[in-house]
């Protein structure tokens, strides 16, 4: 709610202290229910970052993770761990009731091998002894239904142990961690600084699990504790020995990528290398490679075999040792049959353990690294602070232009359409430069090749930021960078078109045809036309959405990305070059952004279509944005579109016959700045 005279207000939201690592987090604002104000149609909404500076996965070795990888290696592997583990056991939710739950009742197998164990011996010493004296040990007045109980008593805890297996399955605490790790990783990947994403390959994006493992040892026979201490110790001194051995698993993973890499290349330039009749070369370095990669990999599968047969050597060692060692005890009767019998049982049993915990250890020497390649990801540099600094600059600016304004409140000579707000102009401040364009207008970046150009609309996209000086542009407004180069997502043409749209059911199909018939592109309206009929009856059997008030649905931005059975992922294939480039600026005429910046949007085309996408800029401009409803014209704000022009001067006449008036230009670099009329 807004007193008279009022044009600002703030909303203080409390967030909650958290001394543990956290990826980048966001939560939604969205404003309702004015009072004395009206909604903007995009800016009643927003997403709040929550910048967390803490490294991963604690601040305990904060000094050395800000090194990088050299400060990494200086750490130690279960020390990151430990660190790993308390974060994931902390502060992923549900993973610590998850963690206990699962060490308790997994102790119901320990519990059951234990039961196991006594029915055994109590199987051998009573059951199977005819000798009456072992009568009055049977647990009914015959031996037959003795035996009946104690094939209940096996069977019994195996329904439990299948309940709680069942119940450990859908609990899935190995899943909880993938997601929190995969979540956090791509969250933290998308705010990577441009430094940082293209220093890591999307392919060698990994994902480290953690293993958790429990171990026993039953104590029946005293004097075979040796023998039970024993296994796990020889277990540890080969692992410590396998440990301080050279491995060439290293060589081999970085064989492994190159093959990856090489693939993934020959994929994505098979053009290039067809045209330049490299198609054999290409298969000998392949061939080369993955002949390097194979014989690479015989010593490293040689090592896991004797390292997969060490434990299972232990079993029957040790059983052998047990037997020759203390058969006496049992002719001499210091020991029964049935306690003997059950030690070689125990001793089978807690080397399966022992090798299946061997398994795990391995895999969890594997996980250290897995922790490592994390670490070095999720403590890159992320360009949120700069983007917040930004930010904060923009909206200062933004507020002492408009108490600037405002202190005129009765403003006759205002044109009409144009609000207080409109009337800020857009800036470019920096040493010996000083420019200022008027929102609202077609402005072309003219000069030749290498004088600039590129950077400065990167500048005015935020693409990059300036090392001195301040580019400024009201903080309300939207900005969206187009690239010169043509990007086509994976998903249908519809869906290529209506990426930036909010809210994707309150789209106009009229005005999309409209937008496509501007740009003449015949083809990629055959090929929507089935989803405008569907847009077309969606919005017949809803109120359509007027374009003062717009309602984004989170479900629908999320579900915009999926892809439907009727994607058909090879359609932009049979396009024409041209084609693709217009689905590239439709997209961007279809958001609407207050701030178009465009990378030599005309390059693409020859003089005529070049002139004819121009007028389709300027009509966008000039209209406040392509197939809007006239009525509400004056109530949107001025659209201002920033173009590179590839060289020359400053002159349209090939395009149309536009003018270019020079508002700035720079005596140190060879470009200048111009409205075109």
């Amino acid at each position: 709610m807004f007193e008279e005279n009022e044009y600002r207000q703030s909303i203080e939201i409390r967030t909650i202290a958290n001394a543990y690592w956290s990826a980048t987090m966001e939560f939604k604002v969205h404003l309702a229910d004015p009072d004395s104000c009206n909604l903007g149609h995009h800016l009643h909404s927003c997403r709040v970052k929550i910048i967390d500076t803490d490294t991963f996965p604690s601040n305990k070795y904060r000094e050395h993770l800000l090194k990088g990888e050299e400060g990494l290696e200086s750490i130690s592997a279960s020390g990151l761990f430990t660190e790993y583990f308390k974060l994931c056991f902390l502060q992923v939710p549900s993973i610590s009731w998850r963690t206990v739950m699962c060490l308790l009742f997994d102790q119901l197998k320990n519990v059951y091998r234990y039961v196991t164990l006594c029915l055994n011996i109590y199987i051998v010493d009573v059951l199977c002894n005819l000798n009456k004296d072992t009568e009055e040990q049977l647990l009914r007045p015959t031996r037959e239904g003795t035996a009946v109980v104690i094939g209940l008593l096996y069977v019994a805890p195996m329904l439990i142990l299948h309940l709680w297996d069942i119940l450990k399955a859908k609990m899935d605490l190995v899943g909880h961690l993938r997601l929190y790790l995969q979540a956090s990783l791509f969250r933290r990947y998308l705010n990577y600084s441009e430094e940082s994403r293209a220093s890591v390959p999307p392919a060698d994006m990994q994902h480290a699990l953690l293993a958790v493992f429990t171990c026993f040892t039953l104590l029946e026979n005293p004097d075979a504790i040796y023998l039970l201490m024993a296994m796990p110790s020889l277990m540890f001194l080969f692992l410590t020995c396998k440990s301080c051995c050279s491995s060439d698993s290293e060589d081999r993973k970085d064989t492994e990528a190159q093959v990856l890499s090489l693939a993934a290349e020959v994929c994505q330039r098979y053009r290039l290398i067809a045209d330049y009749f490299q198609r054999p070369q290409m298969n000998e370095i392949f061939a080369r490679k993955t002949d390097e990669l194979r014989r690479q990999s015989v010593p490293e599968a040689v090592q896991g075999v004797n390292s997969e047969y060490f434990p299972k050597w232990l079993g029957p060692l040790f059983v052998g040792v047990y037997v020759a060692l203390y058969s006496p005890s049992v002719f001499d009767n210091s020991v029964s049959l049935g306690t003997f019998l059950a030690m070689i049982h125990v001793m089978k049993d807690i080397s399966s353990e022992f090798a299946e915990a061997y398994d795990i250890i391995l895999d969890l020497t594997d996980t250290f690294e897995s922790i490592k390649a994390l670490t070095v990801f999720f403590n890159k540099a992320t360009d949120l602070l700069m983007w917040k600094k930004v930010n904060r600059q923009r909206r200062e600016a933004t507020r002492q232009a408009r108490d600037e304004l405002f202190k005129n409140s009765h403003d006759e000579n205002r044109e009409q359409g144009v609000y207080k707000t409109d009337q800020i102009k857009m800036r470019i401040l920096g040493e010996n430069v000083t420019s200022q364009v008027d929102q609202g207008k077609l402005v072309a970046v003219v000069g030749p090749h290498g004088s600039g150009k590129k950077t400065l609309l990167s500048l005015l996209g935020h693409m990059i930021f300036p090392q001195d000086g301040q580019i400024f542009i009201p903080s309300h407004l939207r900005i969206l960078h187009v690239t010169q180069e043509a990007y086509i997502l994976n998903l249908s043409p519809w869906r290529n078109l209506i990426f930036g749209c909010a809210n994707p059911n309150s789209v106009d199909p009229e005005r999309i045809k409209m937008i496509l018939n501007m740009l003449e592109m015949k083809t990629t309206l055959d090929l929507i036309k089935k989803d405008l009929e569907k847009q077309a009856e969606l919005r017949a059997g809803h109120k359509p959405a007027d374009d003062s008030e717009a309602e984004e649905s989170e479900d629908e931005e999320e579900t915009d990305m999926n892809k439907s059975k009727g994607d058909d992922e090879t359609w932009h294939e049979s396009l024409t070059y041209s084609e693709k480039v217009k689905i590239h600026l439709a997209r961007a005429l279809i958001m609407n952004p207050e701030v178009l910046v465009l990378q030599r949007p005309l390059h693409h085309y020859d003089d005529l279509n070049a002139g004819k996408v121009l007028e389709v800029l300027y009509t966008h401009v000039h209209e406040r944005g392509l197939g809007l409803p006239e009525k509400g014209r004056w109530h949107r704000r001025p659209r201002s579109c920033p173009l590179v022009k590839a060289s020359g001067y400053v002159t349209f006449a090939e395009y149309g016959g536009f003018h270019g008036r020079i508002i700035w230009n720079w005596s140190t670099s060879p470009f200048s700045i111009a409205i075109l009329d």
